[in-house]
């Protein structure tokens, strides 16, 4: 069954009246459109490299033409 709805105030609120059983489990999916909805951030990152690389190319941009123990 599929029941559509939307947050308030950090609550989900469903669209239309359902008569469920208090103590039903239910399982919540968040759709892709409402996941990029929360945050202006979503798929700007252009660089793939891995973290492990980023930080060494950080550490040797802050490092060169001196010595530096780590």
């Amino acid at each position: 069954m599929v029941i559509p709805g939307h947050v308030e105030n950090n609550t989900i609120v469903m669209d239309q009246k359902i008569n469920l059983v208090n103590g039903t489990k239910v399982n919540i999916v968040i759709s892709i459109e409402a996941e990029k909805k929360n945050s202006g951030l979503y798929g700007i990152w252009k660089d793939d490299r891995d973290a492990k690389k980023i930080v060494e190319d950080l550490i040797s941009s802050r490092s060169k033409g001196r010595d530096v123990q780590l």
